[in-house]
């Protein structure tokens, strides 16, 4: 969700971390592709909101929930 909510930070940060070369030009490119509608998307499908209340205490172990 902060991915799709922040998507030039997030990929400067994942290139940064992984030591791939990218400008910012790039980004922008790739950022165009990101579907920041799908926020939270898995909500509207009841296995995965299943499945999501089932890890719950893993997911926030990591941060996440």
């Amino acid at each position: 969700e902060d991915f799709l909510a922040q998507p030039f930070y997030q990929l400067k940060r994942l290139a940064d971390f992984s030591g791939v070369s990218a400008d910012d030009k790039r980004l922008e490119h790739l950022v165009k592709e990101v579907k920041s509608p799908r926020s939270y998307a898995y909500q509207k499908n009841q296995e995965l909101v299943h499945f999501s209340e089932e890890v719950n205490e893993r997911l926030k172990r990591y941060g996440y929930g």
